[in-house]
């Protein structure tokens, strides 16, 4: 220990005993500490971001210059996040990792000040004060001594090779650089985050392609994922690019074989607008932009494709050749119950049928080979909805509801047309029509006639008809119709019900029992007549058909003369006469005949 030590603990002892003597020195020490160990965190910080900095900077040449697609630039954000890693554990981590304690600091002031341990010293004896080893006026002259004289003493607040304005200053020249290039080309920004978390944006170019549309569905260029396009196999396919900016001399299709890899070019070309000033002015789409075409005959298989128009491209736009929903149409006839019921299957896969006015169609629908979205009925421009019924998909049958079915109870031929969507959003390969033929349930077929034309005004002549139908008969009823000779007029009909035997049939007859056959007298004495007044009978039937109304069938009228006894006598006597001109007549052709053998 200095001689400067030895009289300085002389003296201590009675300067300030039992007091804590070093609080202030520790609490410099203690700011020291936190200072240095800013000053290491910002010197491993700054080394860090300069690593960042330089790592994006590297990628945005890199995605600038080549443009590589997702995988690619997944591959490259890797080798920067290695990159800075690396830099992190070997030039950063020991600059965090660094812990300074106390006696660390007082080694550093010791070593600064040229003592020989005495801080060190000092501290420990004032934290152990009240050991018991050792002299305590020796411990006390120490500690004295050193709260006296380090007040003055300077504290190493610098960090050997920390160099952090330096450092601060590039990564602040570095950042404002980023800044006022953002600011200067906020598309340029824009386009690098967006590819930076592997986005789909391109960097801005003179010619620019802002839409794509494939087979009528439009594709989104700046979507995350890889678009995919579901297109029908074996159909034509019309691609149309909407491109803006600077016309490109040459726009075309690349189109490369997803499952060979072989590729091919189609030209892209400029549409002519009708409405321009001449048949070549170009089209221009919404937004002003100018739409360029191509046509593919058929699409035999899935493929990638790509546009390319000056300086501008697409990313592959994956264009799935997808099998067209195979569909089976099954159709069912259910005729009226009074027609005799049960259910007619026409032919597999029928289209055309014809069914018996009334009848219910029942229809049912099966894709064989995918799934369906949905199913419609169109009949007559009105949409009815298939609902699907029970079954495992893709085979589960699309039924139509019942409630309100278009084909329940028809009464005239309707066409129709179905169709269908999968559940890739396509259509079948061809229209799905059809028609349903009504075959007409005929009115009933009535005779009727009576033994004689002359009729008393009170007589009851006999009417005697037959009835015929294809199906039933509901009634049938003999109106008599009264026309005076005198005034010339007709009068009020008369209808005359004629009772059937339905046999529990509810009030009609069935096919079974016909047709119907009978004789109804008619009591003339109802209407009033007088001699020279005429009669006009007519038998009327009308048929069954269930719920709806039926159709009448009439017998051609009999036309009866009202006459006295007097008009009969002599009718009849006519008739004997005309009956005895008959006779001669055929026995002198009898006799002829004979003469001339």
């Amino acid at each position: 220990m200095s001689t400067s030590t030895t009289s300085a603990a002389t003296i201590a002892p009675a300067a300030r005993p039992g007091a804590d003597r070093l609080a202030e020195l520790r609490g410099r020490i203690a700011r020291v500490r936190r200072r240095r160990g800013l000053v290491r965190a910002a010197a491993g910080l700054s080394r860090l971001g300069i690593a960042v900095v330089v790592a994006l900077a590297v990628v945005f040449l890199i995605d600038w210059m080549f443009s590589p697609g997702r995988v690619m630039r997944g591959l490259l954000l890797l080798a920067a996040f290695a990159a800075v890693a690396r830099t992190y554990w070997r030039r950063v981590r020991p600059w965090l990792q660094v812990k300074e304690s106390e006696v660390d600091i007082a080694l550093a002031v010791e070593k600064k000040q040229g003592l020989d341990s005495d801080l060190v010293a000092a501290l420990e004896f004032d934290r152990r004060r009240d050991a018991a080893s050792g002299s305590a006026d020796l411990r006390d002259a120490v500690v004295d001594y050193v709260a006296d004289f380090g007040r003055s003493w300077d504290l190493p607040l610098e960090v050997p090779d920390a160099r952090v304005r330096r450092r601060l200053a590039w990564l602040a020249a570095a950042i404002m650089a980023i800044g006022v290039g953002a600011v200067m080309r906020p598309d340029v920004a824009t386009a690098f985050v967006n590819r930076l978390f592997l986005g789909a944006a391109h960097y801005p170019t003179r010619t620019r392609i802002e839409s794509l549309v494939i087979g009528g569905r439009p594709v989104d260029l700046a979507a995350g994922a890889a678009p995919r396009v579901p297109c029908m196999q074996g159909r034509p396919l019309l691609f149309e690019a909407g491109i803006g900016g600077e016309e490109p001399r040459i726009a075309r299709l690349r189109i490369a074989s997803a499952a060979s890899g072989a590729t091919t070019e189609v030209e892209l070309f400029e549409e002519a607008s009708a409405h321009s000033t001449g048949d070549d002015a170009p089209k221009t789409a919404a937004g002003g932009q100018r739409r360029f075409t191509a046509r593919l005959p058929k699409l035999a298989e899935t493929v990638d494709v790509q546009v390319f128009a000056g300086d501008a491209w697409t990313d592959p736009v994956r264009v799935v050749a997808i099998e067209p929903p195979l569909v089976d149409v099954s159709l069912s006839a259910t005729p009226p119950a009074y027609a005799g019921g049960g259910t007619e299957q026409p032919p597999p896969g029928a289209r055309q049928v014809m069914v018996l006015e009334g009848s219910r169609v029942g229809l049912a629908l099966v894709c064989t080979n995918k799934k369906l979205a949905t199913a419609t009925l169109v009949v007559a421009g009105v949409e009815h909805p298939l609902a699907p019924g029970g079954g495992a998909a893709p085979t589960a049958a699309w039924e139509l509801a019942a409630a309100d079915s278009p084909l329940a109870d028809l009464a005239q031929s309707v066409g129709f047309e179905i169709r269908v969507v999968d559940e890739d959003g396509l259509g079948a390969d061809m229209p799905l029509v059809g028609s349903i033929r009504v075959k007409a349930d005929a009115a009933p077929r009535v005779v009727a006639d009576v033994q004689t034309r002359l009729v008393l005004p009170t007589a009851t002549p006999k009417v005697a008809w037959r009835v015929a139908d294809d199906h039933a008969i509901g009634a049938v009823t003999i109106v008599a119709e009264r026309v005076s000779q005198s005034a010339g007029a007709t009068g009020e009909p008369t209808t005359l019900p004629v009772a059937l035997d339905a046999a529990g049939q509810a009030g009609w007859v069935a096919r079974e029992r016909l047709p119907l056959a009978g004789t109804v007298a008619v009591p003339l004495a109802k209407l009033g007549l007088e001699v020279g007044d005429q009669v006009r009978l007519t038998v009327r039937a009308v048929d069954h058909r269930g719920t709806r109304p039926g159709k009448a069938g009439e017998s051609e009228q009999i036309i009866l003369e009202v006459t006295d006894e007097r008009g009969i006598i002599a009718a009849l006597a006519e008739s004997d006469e005309q009956s005895v001109q008959q006779l001669d007549a055929i026995i002198e052709r009898e006799l002829t005949v004979g003469g001339g053998k």
